[in-house]
């Protein structure tokens, strides 16, 4: 059996601790998984709702749960066979204060779990444009999102 390497990295956030409420650190131009800075966006995703399947040819995401619970779905290819992949996941909520990063050319989705509506930021070391990402359909990639 093939196993498949982790196609992400995580990352505890930093938290600065205070009486009047905790300040949390997302990235910094020191971290390892920074890339740079191109923009900085926020997305939500409903209760059950599945937002698959995406490849960014150049951006690297760093994806925080700002509310809620994500579970987040990484496929590839397995060698030799165009219509097989490997599969990873990672579920973040806004309670383990981590910072996910996906580095470019990886196939991934996602899915609003537990909360009614969750938030994720992502700071991106590049400015989107729609020619630098791949959109796929949930039909591309099969995988059991009920699992």
């Amino acid at each position: 059996m093939v196993k498949l390497e982790k196609l992400y990295k995580i990352k505890d956030l930093d938290i600065i601790k205070n009486k009047k409420g905790n300040l949390f650190k997302g990235l910094s131009s020191s971290d390892l998984n920074y890339q740079g800075f191109g923009e900085i966006y926020f997305t939500s995703v409903n209760l059950n709702s599945i937002k698959a399947w995406k490849f960014h040819k150049k951006m690297t995401l760093n994806l925080i749960v700002l509310y809620g619970m994500v579970r987040f779905v990484f496929a590839k290819k397995l060698p030799g066979n165009q219509n097989e992949y490997l599969f990873n996941s990672i579920y973040l909520t806004h309670k383990n204060k981590q910072i996910l990063t996906i580095p470019p050319k990886v196939w991934f989705g996602f899915k609003g779990v537990r909360y009614k509506n969750s938030l994720i930021t992502n700071v991106a070391n590049i400015k989107h444009k729609d020619i630098e990402v791949v959109k796929k359909s949930l039909k591309y990639i099969k995988f059991d999102w009920s699992k």
